[in-house]
């Protein structure tokens, strides 16, 4: 690469996770980018392979089908989102919950005029929650008390992979300025500053909104404008009133930002205002 080469943006996409991954790299050479991007690219495919519950030999797949009292030995992607997903479920009282697939089951094969008996809701519920499954740090191992639980990454596997993806930009391929976004934009992680030099800029918040300065920080979002009442309260096993548009998430990692946007759905002004207020580098921005 000549020495008075100057740095250029580089836009390169990708399909992984059933959406589509945009990454703008800035950097002096054509083809060392394109290199870099290929390998984050492979890094987020091979998360996926661990992480997918589409796919029958991932931890994930794997984990929902032991029977009460088994365990399993998780690869490192998997144990860190489960890890996390943990945390997030405590520190919002729930109102975020990774293990709840008999209860999107039960919800998605019903309509709103025919909703799922009391009965059903009952039995859907004693196989959902994170509190029906233990997470060994020795080993990193995870054991389900109950048959049939069913374990959904997706509401924080993209923003891991983002994580993930940039630090291996950063150490490997000395990318030190980069826009990762994924799911058109759901989730957005900054890797140092803009081309100009100043920082990257997002769009967030109700409409008409300034753009927000992200240097630092990952900012994801959940709503329902595409997907209507997906989200299930971990709390009452019903599906989340379409109350709001959308809810907006600043967090010092993706994986958290694309956690606590889910959860913001959930929760009540009151509590988000708490919530941020015990962890200052977290933000929220809802539209209702």
């Amino acid at each position: 690469m000549a020495a008075h080469a100057e740095p250029r943006l580089f836009r390169f996409n990708h399909e992984a996770m059933r959406t589509e991954w945009n990454f703008l790299l800035v950097h002096a050479d054509a083809g060392e980018a394109t290199a870099a991007a290929g390998a984050a690219f492979r890094e987020v495919d091979a998360i996926e392979d661990e992480l997918s519950r589409f796919r029958p030999t991932s931890d994930i797949a794997r984990l929902g089908r032991l029977k009460v009292g088994e365990e399993l030995g998780l690869g490192l992607a998997a144990w860190d989102c489960l890890s996390l997903a943990r945390d997030v479920w405590q520190a919002t009282d729930g109102a975020f919950d990774v293990a709840l697939g008999p209860l999107y089951d039960l919800w998605h094969q019903r309509s709103a005029a025919h909703p799922p008996s009391a009965e059903e809701l009952t039995a859907a519920r004693a196989r959902s929650g994170s509190h029906l499954v233990e997470l060994d740090p020795d080993g990193l191992r995870a054991r389900v008390l109950v048959d049939g639980m069913k374990f959904d990454l997706g509401a924080l596997g993209k923003g891991y992979a983002l994580d993930i993806a940039a630090d291996l930009l950063r150490t490997d391929w000395d990318i030190e300025h980069a826009l990762l976004v994924t799911g058109s934009g759901s989730t957005i992680l900054p890797v140092g500053h803009a081309l100009n030099g100043g920082p990257w800029f997002v769009n967030a918040g109700p409409a008409g909104s300034p753009s927000t300065p992200i240097e630092g920080r990952a900012v994801s979002t959940s709503g329902f404008a595409f997907q209507g009442a997906h989200i299930i309260n971990p709390r009452t096993g019903h599906p989340v009133p379409i109350a709001r548009t959308r809810a907006w998430a600043f967090a010092p990692t993706a994986a958290l930002s694309d956690a606590l946007s889910t959860a913001f759905l959930v929760m009540d002004p009151t509590e988000i205002k708490a919530f941020c207020r015990a962890h200052p580098d977290v933000e929220c921005r809802l539209e209702s």
